[in-house]
């Protein structure tokens, strides 16, 4: 189960690295490797017998930085037209 879970955050950063064209795609590797480490912590925190109140402010968090970048990209996709992270580079 860990090994699947490092596969997970793997594979999340491989197309956030890969992923160079649009916003939300990169957006969505993100959030790939967020759940990836949720699912390592909640495996290492299973294995501990640790605390998983911890966890709830993790995902908390990770939910407060999806929702800000999915306005973020509302708003960019709004002013620009698109979702290309080209065309962002060029509104400055």
């Amino acid at each position: 189960m860990k090994l699947f879970s490092v596969f997970i955050v793997f594979c999340g950063v491989t197309k956030y690295v890969l992923s160079g064209k649009h916003l939300l795609i990169s957006l969505l590797s993100l959030e790939m490797m967020v759940l990836g480490l949720y699912f390592s912590l909640s495996i290492l925190g299973f294995f501990y017998g640790s605390d998983f109140k911890y966890l709830f402010y993790f995902i908390t968090m990770s939910v407060c930085g999806g929702v800000l970048g999915l306005s973020l990209l509302v708003c960019c996709s709004c002013s620009a037209g698109n979702d290309y992270l080209s065309s962002y580079v060029l509104l400055n």
